[in-house]
């Protein structure tokens, strides 16, 4: 009777993981569905949050991760990095589509924030318009403009 109840119990156990592994690989594939164009993807200067001491970056990874990192400059003169993950991003619509969105989500799970943007250059650099960006305090266009490598 013990056996029967410990391998009922294994049953359940495998059944659980089996489950947990699907809705795990049915998030993924839902997700990956929206493109990451390379002109989209890297890193971006925040000019709205960037200072001589302080810059704020967006990073828009080729694989879709959505990061922020901060770099400063301390009192006691030393760098000082900290790397934020928010989520995912990918693009709605295509580059050359006047109705496409940069899209932002917190998980797979759940449905995306997509709004309008340019993507054009600025002193021969490319430079990310986000229009109606919902930040933490206030929702504001931001103007980023990419990292020189």
């Amino acid at each position: 009777m013990i056996s029967r109840l410990l391998s009922m119990r294994a049953f359940v156990a495998l059944g659980a993981a089996m489950l947990a592994l699907t809705m795990a690989a049915c998030s993924s594939a839902l997700f990956s569905s929206g493109p990451r164009p390379s002109a989209l993807a890297g890193e971006w200067i925040d000019l709205r949050k960037t200072t001589s001491t302080d810059s704020s970056l967006w990073i828009l990874a080729p694989n879709g991760d959505d990061e922020s990192r901060r770099v400063s400059v301390g009192s006691d003169g030393n760098r000082h990095v900290s790397t934020r993950h928010y989520g995912f991003w990918y693009l709605s619509g295509s580059l050359v589509d006047s109705s496409r969105r940069i899209c932002f989500k917190k998980s797979p799970r759940f449905g995306g924030t997509c709004v309008p943007f340019e993507l054009d250059s600025a002193q021969g650099r490319r430079r990310l318009t986000v229009h109606g960006y919902q930040g933490a305090h206030s929702t504001s266009d931001r103007v980023l403009i990419a990292v020189l490598r």
